[in-house]
């Protein structure tokens, strides 16, 4: 059974990436219906991921809100904290996707706590990264340029792909507001990040 479950995952996989985003979804249930079944938690709060991402990438947010939500508590269950933080950052996205932005920063809040409890500077960056956007997208221009800046001092020198996004974010919130010295420099740091 945990191989025909392994199997509907993968022929999701396939399907979504022949953009055949009905059909993943499919396969995606099936898989989660097979491994609630066999009382996998880990496997579970996977199958849950991946419903949700399809939901998102089909722009429905609510459904995809819906999956991410209900994989937590197997998350949770089995202890896997990559799946939580991931699950977490995702139900973030998804408010910001929704202009919920309290919304959006609790959840990224709650990554972070998680991401400083498994010593993760990724996920550290990345929440403080997006609680900055979430700062930014309600008008707090000041205290998104101060999460952006924290999440630069984290973040691993050789995750660039991190910091390329953090620069960016930078770069348009100080153009934004008129402030193009700033901007300029962020933007020679994006430029450095992407070419390296």
């Amino acid at each position: 059974n945990y191989g025909i479950a392994r199997t509907y995952n993968d022929m999701a996989v396939t399907y979504q990436f022949a953009d055949r985003l009905n059909d993943a979804l499919k396969y995606h249930k099936k898989a989660l219906e097979l491994r609630k079944k066999l009382g996998d938690p880990n496997a579970i709060s996977i199958s849950y991921n991946y419903i949700a991402l399809i939901y998102r990438t089909m722009g429905k947010p609510k459904q995809a809100l819906e999956a991410v939500k209900d994989g937590i508590p197997y998350a949770l269950k089995f202890g896997n904290n990559m799946f939580l933080m991931d699950a977490y950052m995702e139900t973030g996205d998804i408010y910001m996707d929704l202009k919920e932005f309290k919304e959006a920063i609790s959840y990224y809040n709650l990554t972070l706590n998680v991401a400083k409890k498994n010593n993760s500077e990724k996920y550290q960056a990345m929440s403080l990264m997006q609680i900055g956007a979430a700062e930014n997208s309600r008008g707090n221009t000041k205290k998104a340029i101060e999460f952006l800046k924290k999440a630069a001092q984290i973040v691993s020198k050789n995750d660039y792909a991190v910091r390329q996004n953090i620069y960016m974010k930078l770069t348009a919130i100080y153009v934004q507001n008129n402030d193009y010295k700033n901007g300029y420099e962020n933007q020679i740091n994006y430029h450095i990040m992407r070419d390296s």
